[in-house]
């Protein structure tokens, strides 16, 4: 049955989930267990780990400069999904399981065109506080 089937996941795919402390996500709220997110893929380990940015409403303004710099800018009046103008925190990647959220993932809800993902891959190769390991492992560069 075609229902049965695993998503398809793809460089781009914008998707929002549920991401918990595992994933360094600190619940705003006592009591949750964490926060729902929009993420984007930027790259992949073989089949069991996904690399992704997440995007914020707004640029936390306690960072020290530098990684306020590596937001970069979305546009709603680009992409629909967003009621608002938000940023792409490029500063880190997160690594989450596939199997942990291929259920939970579905459909993504948009994508982020080719030139963007490449900027804010740029920008991730860019980034002092993600190890050339983690870069490599993703094939980010």
């Amino acid at each position: 049955m075609l229902a049965d089937l695993p998503p398809v996941i793809e460089e781009g795919d914008v998707y929002r989930i549920h991401l918990t402390e595992t994933e360094g996500i600190k619940p705003k709220n006592r009591g949750d267990s964490g926060r729902h997110k929009y993420i984007i893929i930027v790259g992949f380990d073989g089949d069991k780990l996904l690399g992704v940015v997440l995007i914020n409403t707004a640029i936390n303004q306690t960072l020290p400069q530098e990684l306020q710099d590596l937001h970069y800018p979305i546009r709603a009046e680009r992409y629909s999904f967003l009621e608002q103008s938000r940023y792409v925190d490029c500063g880190t990647l997160i690594e989450i399981s596939k199997e942990k959220y291929s259920a939970e993932m579905g459909k993504p809800i948009a994508k982020i065109d080719e030139d963007d993902v490449s900027l804010i891959k740029g920008a991730l190769c860019n980034s002092d506080r993600i190890k050339l390991k983690q870069l490599k492992r993703f094939h980010l560069i």
